[in-house]
């Protein structure tokens, strides 16, 4: 039920980045920049370097999203930026800026119902991240013989040549004030 769940979540995320990412990719890069800038969150530079790099990066997270490469990983960036847009969203309305929110190009101002939409993109994509994890941790344990392990899997046996002295409760000969190797045999 959990998988299932999470891949819808995932393929809505990764729809509405991707849509997301289009809108502002058809137009001037210029245009997003403006509704960047009137945030008034970012210097000159930073607004020019994420209003060119931030629709192509919501398409490859649509993308990642939609075939689900590294999920865990890719649904945390996600719900990284959608949370900071959240934030960036609810300041501009808490502020009265009356600025659009260029989720999806221009046109739509900060507003409650932009704010509610946003707030349960964000709410899924948490959702999809927790998913995402409960999954990677659950195929952990179905892995066949000859897998990498974690360390929670390791016998007590190999444990022993993991430990600092070598072997579980043998002392360090050198490292605690003891008589170095060369030091006994001369």
């Amino acid at each position: 039920m959990i998988g299932h769940l999470t891949r819808v979540g995932r393929i809505a995320l990764a729809v509405v980045f991707a849509y997301a990412a289009w809108t502002k990719l058809r137009q001037p890069w210029e245009v997003f920049a403006l509704s960047m800038d009137s945030y008034g969150l970012l210097p000159e530079w930073g607004v020019v370097a994420a209003a060119r790099a931030l629709p192509w990066l919501e398409m490859a997270l649509g993308v990642l999203l939609l075939f689900g490469f590294w999920p865990v990983a890719v649904s945390s960036v996600v719900s990284l930026l959608l949370v900071g847009f959240m934030g960036a969203m609810l300041r501009a309305w808490w502020l009265d800026l009356g600025i659009d929110c260029g989720c999806f190009g221009i046109g739509q101002a900060v507003s409650p119902g932009t704010l509610a939409r946003d707030g349960a993109l964000t709410l899924l994509s948490l959702g999809v991240t927790a998913g995402a994890v409960v999954l990677s941790r659950g195929d952990s344990g179905a892995r066949g013989p000859g897998t990498a392990r974690d360390s929670d899997d390791v016998p007590p046996s190999e444990t022993a040549s993991r430990s600092p002295g070598g072997v579980t409760g043998a002392p360090r000969v050198g490292a605690t004030g003891g008589a170095s190797d060369e030091e006994c045999l001369s």
